[in-house]
């Protein structure tokens, strides 16, 4: 990290983006797994890609990443309607390098992870 912020401060960049927004959009396929009668539970891959676009810094670019999407989760089912899930979903793709030279060696792969528990409801 100590050498990404020299490269930062050398290139006149921030060394903290305190605004960016990653955009995630993929496809992927399901799996259902058998389990108690009042639940569902699945694993999921696929896909897709991250948009990174930073909007307090003009001197960078917005970049899209390939990404492989992985996860698992599982829905608790409260009433016939209404249900609990639990989802785990991570990203694996390569770091943004902002279209800076200095950057360049810097791209590796890295991970997004996306632990998450909402309410749903099914029509």
């Amino acid at each position: 990290m100590a050498i990404l912020k020299a490269v930062c401060q050398k290139q006149n960049l921030p060394t903290r983006f305190q605004s960016i927004r990653i955009t995630a959009f993929g496809s992927k396929c399901v799996f259902r797994r058998a389990v108690p009668a009042n639940a569902e539970a699945g694993d999921c891959f696929g896909a897709g890609a991250l948009i990174f676009q930073p909007k307090d810094v003009t001197e960078v670019n917005t970049q899209t990443r390939d990404a492989f999407i992985y996860g698992a989760g599982a829905d608790l089912n409260i009433t016939r309607h209404v249900f609990i899930r639990a989802q785990y979903r991570g990203f694996a793709y390569n770091s943004p390098t902002w279209d800076r030279a200095a950057f360049s060696g810097f791209e590796r792969v890295t991970h997004r992870s996306e632990p998450s528990i909402r309410f749903g409801y099914r029509f």
